[in-house]
């Protein structure tokens, strides 16, 4: 894998989710992209819309959004990266309103990269670890 092809999963987290720079996904995903993480829902596990609507939720739901990527592992055509996530909280998500708190998981993600482009993901996050934030910042606010 080439050096290119190792910075797609860069641009995607920079470019497309903090920079909300959505056209950079035709750019750096294939048309036959999947997502294989489990608990997503059918409609964000295929094709490119399946990443324009990820992160148009989150940041939709989010502001200030940083990636702090840990490690970083390349071996055939997979990255695996092990990442810190932290977010304002400062819109509606899954039900909870704005908090204005900062929230802040750790995830692990592996992507395939084919041809130039992003082909699939398979990515575990501490989703537990953020609701309970974000439900403990709401309490306090009641």
């Amino acid at each position: 894998m080439n050096e290119n092809e190792i910075k797609l999963a860069y641009r995607s987290h920079d470019e497309g989710m903090i920079e909300g720079k959505l056209e950079v996904i035709d750019e750096i995903y294939g048309e036959d992209f999947e997502n294989y993480s489990s608990g997503l829902p059918e409609f964000l596990r295929h094709g490119r819309s399946a990443i324009y609507q990820h992160y148009t939720f989150l940041r939709s739901a989010f502001s200030d959004i940083e990636i702090e990527t840990h490690q970083q592992i390349v071996e055939d055509d997979l990255i695996g990266l092990h990442w810190t996530w932290k977010a304002r909280h400062t819109g509606d998500f899954l039900g909870i309103p704005a908090t204005g708190v900062q929230v802040q998981i750790e995830g692990f993600e592996v992507i395939q990269v084919r041809d130039g482009m992003i082909r699939a993901a398979w990515i575990i996050q501490d989703n537990v670890s953020m609701m309970a934030q974000l439900q403990a910042a709401a309490l306090k606010q009641a």
